[in-house]
């Protein structure tokens, strides 16, 4: 198997909740389901990665992943859920690379990574 070229961060990222939302949806359910498409420009696009510290320090238990059909090359960019309480986490087939302290200071003590997946980088 060949090394892995580095990927750049995809165009459509989740990068964190609106802040009506953060609030709200964070405060009574630590339980995050990130979707698997969100609006950009008014159009419903495929989400492709998770933003550097985009969940940090909200003290999220547990986390499942929904992918669009078609990501091959799902990223969770640089410290994306650090700092959380997360145990339960769900890697769907499409998450490719881990970036760096992505899950820094969580509670997981197991973790199936998905076929699909490529690589953790420091």
């Amino acid at each position: 198997m060949g090394k892995l070229k580095r990927k750049s961060f995809p165009r459509t990222a989740t990068t964190a909740l609106p802040d009506c939302l953060h609030q709200e949806k964070v405060q009574n359910n630590k339980h995050l389901v990130l979707p698997a498409y969100q609006k950009e420009g008014g159009e419903e696009k495929a989400v492709e990665g998770v933003g550097r510290e985009a969940f940090q320090g909200l003290g999220l238990t547990g986390l499942k992943i929904q992918l669009a059909e078609g990501v091959k090359e799902y990223i969770i960019d640089d410290g994306a859920f650090s700092e959380n309480e997360i145990s339960e986490l769900e890697l769907p087939e499409g998450v490719k690379y881990i970036e760096a302290f992505a899950f820094k200071d969580n509670q997981i003590g197991s973790l199936e990574l998905p076929k699909t997946f490529g690589e953790m980088r420091k």
